[in-house]
């Protein structure tokens, strides 16, 4: 999916459905990356957001994924942040999400060390 601002390549990697994320998820993109979620498929059980390429997040980005979590919760879906830059990282911090979601700075075969 390609948004102006911001571009999602979906990947299906060891039983898990990556999505990389490149640019800026804002108020103007938050919505591509919603609709990317919601056409996931169900069986995915383990869904990581590879924010690697991610340059700024604002509020509707931290909203979004605040959200996601919330919803795959029921859903006995696992929501993971992989690699966010330093200045996403620093975002994730000051609001307190990186404590409430998963986040890891290696590739998808550390997601498989990591404790649930």
């Amino acid at each position: 999916m390609t948004d102006q601002l911001l571009t999602i390549d979906v990947h299906n990697e060891q039983g898990a459905v990556t999505l990389v994320l490149s640019g800026e998820l804002d108020m103007a993109s938050a919505g591509t990356l919603r609709a990317c979620l919601e056409t996931l498929d169900q069986g995915a059980r383990r869904v990581v957001l590879d924010l690697s390429g991610v340059t700024f997040i604002d509020s509707s980005g931290l909203g979004l994924l605040a959200r996601t979590r919330e919803r795959f919760g029921p859903e006995l879906r696992e929501l993971t942040l992989r690699a966010p830059s330093k200045a996403v990282r620093a975002v994730l911090a000051i609001s307190g999400l990186d404590q409430v979601i998963p986040v890891v700075e290696g590739g998808i075969d550390r997601l498989q060390t990591e404790p649930s």
